[in-house]
């Protein structure tokens, strides 16, 4: 384990790295919304949601500021919740974060219950006692009706790593005793990982050289690295009244687009927790992006509701038409979708500005097919889900305010690559 460099609050997370400036729209609830739509359910208004280890803080910075949401967070590094608050400074978002570890800010008595709760990787990355706690944290602060955001290691894609990484942790301290830093540390590992020449670990040795040290400190480093199959997963958040809800990627909902007919026939005869599991191999899935909900909080609709209100939701460019169809050529759903479909949504969408569901599929008979190529434009963040027809002054305002910081921001950290925008409530890309 990595010691050096941690403090014995820090719970065995490392802390001489900063962690990566990255941005996971699956923490707006615009996009929750949207996947539970997908799955049948009514999700819940979101006046309170709270983000737990929200990294550099960027997610959180940019759905304070796109909504009208109260943000609360909590990080264990200093740094990371200084660089947030720098984020929305005078941006006039309503944020409220700390600095502490899970001991202290799951146990605090002065927090609101919240309507949304995310976690995205957090859970991999601690040990088990603070998995307790934030179960007890999801138990009592989450809402009725609430919805919890999870992203989280699947142990199907990673199991090729575990021997690995015994192997570059015993490297790296070895390297630290030396006196080398953990950066300096875990490159020469890297380097001495792919010069094993080992077949077996060729896969693992590809994803460690494409990686960045920030992300590979993070990631593999921490003292906790616990990797989960879906169902243990499920099963800890039983003791906080959790069930599975739906994917969060909207995309996934499909299965058409996502596995052959052999594996969908295989996945049609196991139960829930199996099934995804399954999906985990299939897909040899290192993370999984889940939404889970309070047993009998969220309300079922009727097959009627759910085509009415799919149909009512506004959808928009947000990109270049060129860029939204080069985009399909990328990831294993680009062999399964209709390209003609995909441009005729885009065309409609550039010539005529955002449309809704119903308007661009105006066949009954065509709407599912419309649904899979609009899912995918979204994941591939080509197209935007319109959440205000008009621009809040006060929203407006704060993402201006944030986006100056991420544009001066973006100068230095190429990682930075989005934008709070007003309508989306999501981020927007620069590129």
């Amino acid at each position: 384990m990595i010691n050096r460099g941690q403090s014995l609050d820090g719970d065995g997370y490392v802390e001489e790295i900063p962690y990566t400036y990255g941005y996971h729209p699956e923490l707006a609830p615009s996009r929750m919304r949207f996947a539970l739509l997908l799955a049948g359910y009514e999700a819940p208004e979101v006046r309170r949601a709270c983000e737990l280890g929200f990294g550099r803080g960027l997610s959180l910075a940019v759905h304070a500021a796109a909504t009208d949401i109260h943000w609360y967070g909590n990080d264990l590094l200093p740094q990371h919740v200084a660089g947030l608050r720098e984020l929305v400074a005078s941006s006039g978002a309503r944020v409220t974060v700390f600095a502490e570890p899970f001991a202290d800010f799951c146990t605090r008595d002065d927090l609101p219950s919240f309507d949304f709760i995310g976690l995205h990787g957090v859970w991999n990355w601690v040990s088990i006692e603070n998995r307790a706690r934030i179960v007890d944290f999801l138990n009592t602060r989450l809402a009725p009706g609430g919805v919890v955001y999870l992203g989280h290691n699947s142990l199907a894609g990673w199991r090729s790593m575990l021997p690995l990484r015994q192997w570059l942790v015993a490297d790296v301290e070895r390297s630290r005793a030396q006196g080398l830093t953990l950066a300096d540390g875990i490159e020469l590992a890297r380097t001495r990982a792919a010069e094993l020449a080992d077949p077996e670990l060729e896969l693992p040795s590809r994803f460690l050289r494409g990686k960045s040290i920030a992300y590979l400190a993070h990631e593999l480093f921490n003292r906790d690295w616990h990797p989960m199959a879906f169902r243990d997963v499920e099963h800890a958040l039983q003791r906080a009244d959790l069930a599975f809800v739906a994917e969060a990627r909207g995309v996934d909902a499909f299965e058409s687009l996502n596995f052959t007919a052999p594996q969908r026939a295989q996945l049609g005869a196991l139960d829930r927790g199996a099934r995804e599991d399954a999906k985990d191999r299939f897909l040899a899935r290192k993370f999984r992006r889940d939404y889970f909900g309070k047993r009998g909080g969220l309300r079922v609709l009727s097959a009627a509701e759910r085509l009415q209100r799919l149909q009512a939701q506004r959808i928009a460019l947000a990109c270049s038409r060129e860029r939204a169809m080069a985009d399909l050529v990328v990831g294993a759903c680009a062999v399964r979708i209709d390209p003609q479909r995909v441009a005729r949504i885009v065309t409609l969408l550039a010539e005529h500005g955002p449309l809704s569901i119903g308007e661009i599929a105006t066949e009954p008979a065509e709407f599912s097919a419309a649904l899979e190529c609009v899912a995918l434009l979204i994941d591939r963040a080509a197209v935007a889900l319109v959440i205000n027809d008009s621009v809040d002054e006060r929203i407006d305002h704060a993402c201006r305010a944030v986006n100056e910081r991420l544009s001066r921001l973006a100068q230095t950290q190429p990682e930075v690559t989005v934008r709070a925008h007003p309508v989306y409530g999501v981020g927007e890309p620069t590129g």
